[in-house]
């Protein structure tokens, strides 16, 4: 029994790392996003930091929406895909409304700012509606 527990622990504490390295990879994006937002450059600090990023979050994303294991339970499944798909339609609907505000008011959006917004409402949409959810109780 004692091997179980072990085995049991193990898992939790790898999800518990997955879970971290998430976070930590989606603060590094978010601020990333932000700075391009904000500058509009994208030079090679900003490329090699959304790199840095990039290899925090994307690793764990498939377990984080429990399409690998190690998954802690069907609930933190639900909760991870339903914080994605909220995710991808917030930001496609982000995205659109910038290309038709920047093609009426004639704005001259840059490929890095438009990159911004982008990781900037995607972090931040599937991290506040993974939050949320996971505060609400059920999933269905």
């Amino acid at each position: 029994m004692t091997d179980t527990n072990a085995v049991v622990k193990k898992k939790e504490d790898t999800y518990d790392w997955y879970k971290f390295s998430m976070w930590i990879g989606s603060i590094i994006l978010a601020i990333n996003g932000l700075g391009l937002l904000i500058w509009d450059n994208l030079d090679d600090v900003w490329a090699a930091s959304l790199l840095l990023g990039l290899s925090g979050f994307l690793p764990y994303f498939f377990t984080y929406i429990g399409m690998q294991k190690p998954v802690k339970d069907e609930r933190a499944r639900k909760i991870g895909t339903a914080a994605s798909a909220y995710s991808w339609y917030v930001t496609l609907c982000v995205l659109c409304f910038t290309g038709i505000l920047g093609y009426f008011l004639h704005l001259d959006i840059g490929m890095a700012r438009l990159l911004g917004i982008a990781i900037l409402t995607m972090i931040i949409s599937m991290l506040a509606s993974s939050v949320i959810l996971g505060r609400k109780g059920d999933i269905e």
